[in-house]
């Protein structure tokens, strides 16, 4: 039978007995009618103690879903939903990657990395951004999607990073970044890279991809291989990876212009009009 919480809270404190550290494993689909926390004291930005690990069972969290200091596995696929959004801060570990389980969220998406990258693991099963509009947030540190996300519906999403006008860090899309609404939007607000050549860019089923409209909005083409830009105006523009990225029109830029990793830029016959640097 599925077990239903009102909240739930999944802790480890070391005043406590010694066995209240280690994995809190599912038996059954769980429903959380509140939040769900997943926590951990004293804090520990290294070690993970407290876990809780869904298997092959699903997870349905109406409220806020957050992660301090604690543990969220899935080894098994099913589904997950983030009614609330996910919150994570600190020595966290997000990684559903053993299951690949299919994804809704519908709320923001908060996340610190303080450990780097390896902290936050998507898996390869899709991810709907759904119901609200959200903001995908990070910091220190880059926020890969190996997981293809989708944006469904009338909703608008943007991306933050308040440290961004500091370096190269970005929302990385190792996978594809679709919509499926006229009424969708995915706004680029902070640096945001695709990782694969295969699907380069938001070039939308339906909806608009927001590049120009923010100073920090950043286009990132991180992949190895040729590809012709489809758009002929960016407010930032970051070339990484071998191979040439060529220009399919007189072109403006007016933010930042950053080519490295072997990247380059080929003009041919046209103008590029640069007015950052």
């Amino acid at each position: 039978k599925d077990i239903t919480y009102l909240n739930l809270r999944v802790t480890e404190r070391t005043e406590y007995v010694a066995n209240s550290q280690g994995v809190k494993t599912a038996v059954n689909n769980i429903t959380c009618l509140g939040t769900l926390r997943i926590s951990q004291s004293p804090f520990n930005s290294t070690t993970i103690l407290n876990t809780l690990q869904l298997g092959t069972y699903n997870l349905n969290v109406t409220g806020l879903t957050t992660l301090f200091g604690g543990g969220f596995l899935k080894s098994g696929a099913g589904n997950i939903v983030f009614g609330g959004g996910v919150t994570t801060d600190g020595g966290y570990l997000f990684d559903v990657s053993a299951g690949n389980p299919t994804v809704e969220v519908k709320g923001n998406i908060t996340v610190a990395l303080f450990n780097g990258s390896d902290r936050f693991k998507t898996g390869t099963g899709l991810w709907t951004l759904s119901t609200n509009n959200l903001t995908i947030s990070h910091q220190y540190n880059s926020l890969p999607f190996d997981a293809p996300v989708l944006i469904s519906g009338p909703i608008t999403v943007n991306t933050n990073d308040p440290n961004s006008a500091q370096g190269l860090n970005h929302i990385r899309f190792n996978n594809y970044l679709d919509a499926n609404d006229s009424g969708s939007v995915f706004r680029v607000t902070s640096p945001v890279y695709f990782n694969n050549v295969s699907f380069p860019v938001g070039l939308f089923t339906s909806g608009t991809f927001d590049h120009t409209s923010s100073l920090r909005s950043v286009v990132g083409y991180s992949f190895n291989g040729d590809y012709t830009l489809p758009y002929t105006d960016y407010r930032g523009l970051d070339i990484l990876g071998a191979g040439s990225k060529a220009l399919s029109g007189n072109t403006t830029l007016n933010g930042r212009l950053y080519l490295t990793n072997s990247g380059s830029l080929q003009l041919s016959n046209y103008d590029l009009f640069v007015s950052g640097t």
